[in-house]
């Protein structure tokens, strides 16, 4: 995917109500680039603690699927249906 489509997608994301942040996460997802909160977190150079909060608004919001323990060292992000839709 070029630059200027990974972008616009992620504007796109961002004009349906989730933060930029979120968009992100959801796009790396969706791409294979981080099947976890760890992996995300280190990959983009973002504290895991912001990436956590952000997995679940997304997985309220619907956008990712259930996020596993809540005492879990890492959150598994993997997209629903309806994130994958908006991600692609």
């Amino acid at each position: 995917m070029e630059g200027a489509d990974w972008t616009a997608r992620i504007d796109a994301i961002e004009r349906a109500g989730q933060s930029r942040l979120g968009a992100v996460i959801l796009m790396a997802a969706q791409a294979g680039m981080a099947g976890d909160s760890r992996t995300f977190a280190r990959r983009f150079g973002v504290a895991h603690a912001l990436v956590l909060r952000e997995a679940v608004i997304l997985h309220e919001a619907g956008l990712l699927e259930a996020l596993g323990p809540p005492d879990a060292p890492r959150r598994p992000l993997i997209p629903t249906a309806r994130g994958a839709a908006l991600a692609d």
